[in-house]
């Protein structure tokens, strides 16, 4: 499957210290450039396709082409006015670059779409989201986090079922595994697109109901999923995350802060964990740490 990566043009009000998201400096590095890292070892994604200002996009590569080989390829887009019509124009211009085979319709394929604001992302957090969501029982899955995000640094969080994050409350992910073609309500559609343009206006909208479901006190996962796809018209799923790295994004300057000030933290805490097989995790890429060759320090 295809990753989408949002990296959205934001209007001055919106940008933090004067940036868009996505090309906020965390130790050095442009945050959609650790999103990419992530992306890049995650084995059931063929490419990477990053949306938003080209420009901008292709400056953040190049500052780290020299001391990063990508081994996935990446395909850069421009956005467009609306979320659809940015993912059919990144299809075309895919195909251009020969990178969709015939016949194939990158809309009606199942793909993930992600933000290039959560640096904290991981490889195995990926692919265990992807591993956890069938395809054949919803088109639609989102990533939800087990009580807060930022709990993550306090102790260790293990997988629990949903049941028990009833108990605990959910946080809202930024993993979603979709069909586009999927969602058969036109209106649903404007609401995602509303939400995706008022990034780039002054107009406000209100938040997609969604966000507004997630945060209602004793309204369960379950009823969550059933809401939302009567709202989509389709199958709609909630998969939950061990971890917390997905929801963890630069979305003000109070959030932008805590991801700086808790980078070696994170570093650290992925030390800490191993893969089934016992392995070492990586605190860069997020999988079994091995010995590197291409240049990267821990």
């Amino acid at each position: 499957m295809n990753a989408f990566v949002f990296a959205n043009t934001q209007n001055p009000k919106q940008q933090i210290n004067g940036m868009n998201a996505s090309f906020l400096p965390l130790a050095g590095r442009p945050l959609l450039i650790y999103v990419l890292m992530a992306l890049d070892r995650v084995t059931q994604i063929e490419k990477v396709i990053v949306i938003g200002a080209t420009k901008e996009i292709m400056r953040a590569i190049e500052s780290v082409i020299f001391e990063i080989p990508f081994q996935k390829r990446i395909v850069v887009a421009e956005e467009k006015e609306y979320f659809l019509e940015s993912v059919s124009f990144a299809e075309i211009e895919s195909r251009k670059k020969g990178g969709v085979p015939d016949g194939l319709n990158m809309i009606s394929e199942p793909a993930l779409f992600l933000p290039g604001n959560i640096p904290f992302l991981t490889t195995a957090e990926v692919s265990r989201f992807i591993l956890a969501c069938d395809m054949t029982e919803a088109d639609c899955y989102l990533s939800v986090i087990p009580g807060k995000p930022t709990s993550f640094f306090k102790a260790e969080q293990t997988q629990t079922d949903l049941a028990d994050g009833e108990k605990q409350g959910l946080s809202l992910g930024r993993l979603l595994l979709a069909k586009c073609d999927a969602i058969g309500d036109s209106d649903a559609i404007k609401q995602i697109e509303q939400h995706y343009k008022s990034r780039k206006t002054d107009q406000i909208f209100h938040p997609l109901q969604l966000e507004t479901l997630l945060k209602k006190i004793n309204i369960s996962p379950s009823e969550i999923e059933k809401q939302v796809s009567t709202l989509l018209k389709t199958r709609f799923k909630l998969t939950q995350c061990a971890t917390a790295g997905n929801a963890l994004c630069a979305e003000d300057k109070k959030s932008y802060q805590f991801l700086l000030d808790h980078f070696e933290d994170w570093r650290k805490h992925i030390m800490t964990l191993k893969t089934e097989e016992g392995d070492k995790i990586c605190s860069i890429s997020g999988t079994a740490c091995d010995a590197h060759d291409d240049g990267h320090e821990h």
